[in-house]
C-alpha cells in the first residue's frame, strides 16, 4: 500500500457492521481532544504480539501470506498473522511502503535512496540498491506491482520502472519539480495514476508520459483505482470519487470532527466500486454505495490509522501508531 513521507513528520476492505450509524448526516458531538475508549465492530481483534510500535504499512498477496512495516522493522507472516518473522532491515530504516505480487515478488522502500526488493518473500533472495539522479539522492515514497515483473516507484522528482520485478530499475519521467509526497495506483502495466503535491496525472502507456488531470496544492494524498473508470483519491481531508477515469472529480467524504486528526492521512481500500474502506484519523469507515454513505466500524482512543489492507470480505487489517488490527469472519 502507499503510505507517505509526510506520515513521519507528523508521522483492500470489507467487514460486518454491528454498529450502524449514518456518519455522514449525524456526526457524534465528540470533543476530539478528549480521549475516548475504543470501539471495534464485530470481527476486528487487536494484535498485540508486536507490542507499541508506529506500524506503517500492511500488504497481504492472500490471506495467509503478508508483510508489515514498522518503524524500524520489517515483517512476514505465513499463517495470517497468526505468527510474525522479522525480516533484517538496514539500522534506521524506517519502512514506508510496501509493494508485492503473489508468489515471491516483493519490494519496500524507505524514503530514501535506497529500493529493497526480493523474489523469494525475502526468504534468502533479497536486493538492497542505491540510486541518484541528477540533482542528489532519492526519496522513494511509493512502489506498485501492477503485473508479477513489473514494479513501479515513486520519488520526489521522477517516475521509476523495473520489468525484472526489482533487479534493475532506472527513470521512466521526470516531473520537472520536487513533491513531498506521492502515491501511485495501477489498474495494469499500462493505465495508472499519481497523485503528487500539485496534482493528480494519469498514463496509459506504463509512465512514459503522464496527463494532469487535477491541479492544486494536495496535502496528505493518497489515491486508489477500482477499474479504469471509478477511482478515488483523498486530500485536504477531503475523500473524492472519479466514474470517468479521472476526468472529472466529485467529493463523497470529509473529515469528521470525531475522527480526532483532522489533516490526517484517510487511506482508500476498495473491493469493488460498491463496497469499500477509509480510515480518517481514528476512525475507519465502510461505505456499501460506492461512497454515497458511510458507517463506522473503528472508533480508537488515541491510536492513529495510517493504512488499510483487506484480501477479501472476511479478512483485512488496520495498522498505526500501537496499532495494529486483524478484522477475521
Amino acid at each position: 500500500m502507499r503510505i507517505l513521507p509526510l506520515c513521519f513528520a507528523v508521522i483492500i476492505a470489507f467487514a460486518s457492521c454491528s454498529k450502524k450509524d449514518d456518519i455522514v448526516t449525524t456526526p457524534d458531538p465528540i470533543d476530539p481532544t478528549v480521549p475516548m475508549p475504543d470501539t471495534l465492530s464485530a470481527g476486528f481483534t487487536v494484535d498485540a504480539s508486536l507490542g507499541n510500535k508506529t506500524f506503517t504499512d500492511v500488504f497481504f498477496t492472500s490471506n495467509d501470506v503478508g508483510y508489515l512495516a514498522a518503524n524500524g522493522a520489517f515483517y512476514k507472516t505465513a499463517n495470517g498473522g497468526v505468527t510474525w518473522q522479522p525480516i533484517p532491515v538496514e539500522a534506521g530504516t524506517n519502512v514506508a511502503s510496501i509493494g508485492a505480487w503473489p508468489g515471491g515478488n516483493v519490494a519496500y522502500t524507505a524514503m530514501n535512496s535506497f529500493v529493497n526488493s526480493s523474489t523469494d518473500g525475502f526468504t534468502a533472495n533479497s536486493r538492497r540498491q542505491e540510486y541518484f539522479t541528477p540533482g542528489g539522492n532519492v526519496g522513494f515514497y511509493d512502489c506498485f506491482y501492477p503485473s508479477q515483473n513489473k514494479l513501479y516507484l515513486s520519488s520526489g522528482r521522477y517516475f521509476w520502472r523495473s520489468n525484472d520485478a526489482g533487479v534493475t530499475i532506472d527513470t521512466l519521467y521526470n516531473f520537472g519539480t520536487n513533491s513531498g509526497s506521492s502515491s501511485i495506483y495501477f489498474i495494469n502495466d499500462n493505465l495508472g495514476w499519481i497523485i503528487r503535491g500539485e496534482g493528480v496525472y494519469k498514463t496509459t502507456n506504463g509512465g512514459a508520459s503522464w496527463t494532469q488531470k487535477v491541479s492544486g496544492s494536495l496535502n496528505y494524498a493518497l489515491i486508489h483505482f477500482v477499474n479504469a473508470n471509478i477511482g478515488f483519491y483523498s486530500a485536504n481531508n477531503v475523500v473524492y470519487k472519479t466514474t470517468d477515469g479521472g476526468d472529472t472529480w466529485t467529493p463523497v467524504y470529509m473529515s469528521l470532527p470525531d475522527s480526532g486528526l483532522p489533516g490526517w492521512y484517510q487511506d482508500i481500500a476498495f473491493l469493488d466500486s460498491n463496497n469499500g474502506y477509509i480510515s480518517d484519523g481514528r476512525l475507519l469507515l465502510k461505505t456499501t454505495d460506492g461512497g454515497a454513505t458511510w458507517t463506522k466500524l473503528l472508533r480508537l482512543g488515541n491510536p492513529r490509522i495510517i493504512e488499510i489492507h483487506f484480501t477479501d470480505v472476511n479478512h483485512g487489517w488496520v495498522v498505526g501508531t500501537n496499532l495494529l488490527v486483524k478484522f477475521s469472519q
